[in-house]
């Protein structure tokens, strides 16, 4: 029996399916019979949503995960990202959307809802998917619902994604590693660096979803919310994501992007979208299995999504371990060890990973974000001398960027670099409307140009208006 198959998946792709333990309703696809509605029909076992959106409006609260729940969730998913279209028009209808969701997923009647697929090009050219608001709701309860499981299962030195890890504390950590396997920087020790090709456009989503169910069965005890969690596994990871977005690249962006990191140009049901929590969450998944591998040959790492930078103290016997690391890779998830992205160097060089350089016991940005900062500062000037309301229209973001790059590099050894930054901006027509604080670790509006100043202008001039008309 073949993988679709098992699973009972219709060629019609993002069909629903109401899976549960002891109503088996599947919409049958093959032959495009639909019946009625009734649960018990044996030659079919089938169950098209024939009274979709009819649903009852009175029994919100008592479903398994009820209404509250979802507005709960809603608010979570919006944090720092009210700015962002597709939360701004799902708010619009918010109460609206949230009792449609919480009827379908109750039901185990989720209907696709279309993303959009976007490219970048910093820090690198990729595509991203941005997803419908309300599948995010959903990716939001099934990661949270999940997460005391998960958290149990993820290797320790695993920091992407996760509460309480981060690029920082992973590179805080590596530098413990260096400082014990060298006895103090006393002794030769060499830093491993190896990266996954084309990851996340390789993940096998069938493989994915069996590992997910069973982490489910063996960490949730039984009834229906552990029976939504499994449907919610498969409407997530067997959705064939490409069928339910919309390309809004222009065809010459598209054409300097590698064909294999992009999610149109996989098979079906192989390949997770960039950007999605539940594409990083399978990720952590899959690679935490190659990890407890490494660590059974008696390595000590850091790992970041698909990059992992691993303490080497005998070099010839990585050389040799890093091929059974591939292999493992290979004959257990179908995924490849990048060919060209294999780093092996002596720790007094200094190593580059997550965005810091590690020299000894100095934790520096690395050399690609001291370049973007440096082009970024450049251009925001030559742009403020070239047009002088540039800085009063572009505010917003230039705040933004700046602070962020301030933000990271605060807990650099990095204070000449922050320094230059902001005395670029001071010493420029930025800085009649930026200011920075004493210590270079972030830049603020000068008062005059806030929006609260402008508002209150506006407000006192419309008072002697109206006082002058009397």
């Amino acid at each position: 029996m073949d993988m679709a198959s098992q699973y009972n998946i219709s060629k019609q792709r993002g069909s629903c399916a109401d899976y549960n333990a002891n109503n088996s309703w599947y919409f049958n696809g093959d032959n495009g019979i639909i019946n009625n509605n009734n649960r018990y029909n044996g030659n079919f076992r089938s169950r098209p949503a024939l009274d979709y959106g009819g649903y009852d409006n009175t029994n919100l609260d008592t479903y398994p995960i009820p209404l509250h729940e979802w507005l709960i969730l809603c608010i979570q998913t919006a944090k720092g990202k009210m700015g962002k279209p597709s939360c701004v028009f799902f708010h619009l209808n918010r109460i609206h959307e949230l009792i449609q969701l919480c009827h379908e997923i109750n039901n185990c009647e989720v209907m696709p809802r279309e993303g959009t697929a976007h490219i970048i090009f910093e820090p690198r050219i990729r595509e991203i998917v941005c997803a419908h608001f309300a599948s995010r709701i959903k990716q939001t309860f099934f990661i949270s619902s999940l997460k005391h499981i998960l958290e149990k299962f993820y290797h320790p030195d695993s920091y992407s994604c996760r509460v309480g890890k981060g690029g920082l504390k992973g590179i805080l950590q590596l530098q413990e590693y260096i400082f014990e396997a060298s006895n103090g920087y006393t002794e030769d020790v060499w830093i491993a660096k190896v990266d996954l090709k084309a990851f996340f456009m390789s993940i096998d989503c069938f493989q994915t979803t069996k590992i997910f169910e069973k982490l489910i069965d063996e960490g949730m005890p039984d009834g229906d919310r552990k029976e939504i969690l499994k449907y919610l596994t498969r409407v997530i990871y067997l959705a064939a994501t490409k069928d339910h977005i919309k390309d809004m690249a222009r065809p010459e962006e598209r054409s300097l992007l590698d064909p294999i990191k992009s999610i149109y140009n996989q098979p079906y049901y192989q390949g997770v979208p960039i950007g999605d929590w539940g594409s990083q969450t399978a990720g952590l998944v899959i690679t935490t299995f190659a990890l407890n591998y490494l660590t059974s040959l008696g390595y000590t790492f850091i790992h970041y999504t698909d990059d992992t930078v691993v303490v080497v103290r005998d070099k010839r016997r990585w050389l040799e371990d890093v091929e059974r690391l591939a292999r493992y890779y290979e004959q257990n998830f179908g995924l490849c060890l990048h060919p060209q992205k294999r780093y092996l160097q002596h720790y007094s060089k200094g190593v580059e990973a997550l965005g810091y350089k590690l020299r000894f016991n100095r934790i520096l940005p690395s050399d690609r974000i001291g370049h973007n900062l440096q082009w970024y500062v450049e251009r925001i000037v030559r742009n403020a001398e070239n047009n002088a309301n540039y800085a009063i229209l572009h505010k917003d973001k230039i705040l933004a960027t700046i602070n962020s790059y301030l933000g990271f590099l605060r807990w650099c050894n990095a204070y000449r670099l922050r320094k230059w930054v902001c005395d670029q901006i001071i010493e420029s027509p930025i800085g009649k409307v930026l200011m920075a604080d004493k210590n270079y670790t972030k830049v603020t509006i000068r008062r005059m140009y806030t929006d609260k100043f402008y508002y209150h202008q506006e407000f006192k001039n419309l008072k002697q208006q109206l006082k002058s008309a009397a």
